[in-house]
């Protein structure tokens, strides 16, 4: 197990258009972006940091930070100092990803949450926040094999974050919110076509289809582990009625709800494919 001399962190909130200056980093800091599209500046590069991103910052680095300019921004983050000796199982840090996107099957969330909620009771890391911090450095760099490379992570431009962030909370809160493309661009401060463009440059979807996406991935849940009948699942999920869901959900899936829910009541799960169409929507940025 990793021991670690100390850890100083805490959550910072930056009102819009806050700027971090250059500094020169002394130790390793995570980061990980709670609200506000932030750019991380950082020995030449300027990387994208949506919501949910979890950034590792390194001894000698020289970085900068550039805060949402539209809202607010809130991250939390923890310094640490590493010792000389780290575990076999660990990649170099020459070989460490710089970010990581949000990723709604990883730990890295909950287990940054339980370090610095512990790190405000405790002086000294504790053995449990130690093994904590050796976790989510492993989940963190779990990076290519030796003589593999990994790409660096392809994240949307900020408009985009943008659109997919409001899209995100909003039908989180109300599934059957009726979104528009001037709304989605309104949120991205960009017109409605220069939106268009970049959705499809970036994700290949236009961001009407982003939408669909959501509301037939949330329908699918309601279908698979509720009872209810398919007029109230497309009033739950924003479609006009039942005929109308039941198209774009066959459409989109390639089988009728009714056979699904036939399937599921009949013991069986959804077909392979369609869980990795459902799941084929990054909901947060």
């Amino acid at each position: 197990m990793i021991t670690l001399p100390y850890i100083k962190g805490a959550i910072a909130t930056y009102p819009p258009g806050a700027t971090f200056s250059e500094r020169y980093s002394l130790d390793y800091e995570f980061v990980w972006i709670i609200r506000g599209n932030a750019v991380w500046h950082v020995d030449s590069q300027d990387i994208p940091a949506p919501p949910g991103a979890v950034l590792l910052s390194r001894p000698r680095m020289r970085e900068s930070y550039t805060w949402d300019t539209h809202r607010p921004t809130e991250h939390a983050y923890f310094h640490f100092q590493l010792p000389a000796k780290l575990p076999r199982d660990l990649p170099p840090p020459a070989a460490w990803l710089l970010i990581r996107p949000s990723d709604p099957a990883n730990i890295l969330h909950p287990l940054f949450t339980f370090i610095v909620a512990t790190h405000r009771r405790t002086l000294k890391p504790t053995p449990s926040v130690c093994r904590a911090v050796e976790t989510l450095l492993s989940v963190f760099t779990d990076g290519p094999l030796p003589g593999q490379t990994r790409p660096a992570p392809k994240i949307p431009p900020l408009p985009v974050c943008a659109a997919l962030s409001y899209a995100a909370a909003t039908l989180k809160t109300n599934p059957a919110a009726q979104l528009t493309l001037p709304d989605l661009a309104d949120h991205a401060h960009v017109s409605p076509q220069h939106l268009c463009k970049l959705f499809t440059q970036h994700l290949g979807q236009t961001p009407l289809h982003i939408l669909l996406a959501l509301r037939l991935r949330h329908a699918l849940n309601l279908l698979t582990r509720t009872d209810f009948k398919l007029e109230r699942i497309a009033a739950e999920c924003g479609f006009a009625n039942a005929f109308h869901f039941s198209r774009r959900f066959t459409r989109h899936f390639g089988t009728s709800p009714s056979a699904m829910r036939s399937a599921i009541k009949s013991g069986r799960h959804p077909p392979t494919q369609i869980l990795q169409l459902a799941e084929n929507v990054t909901l947060e940025y």
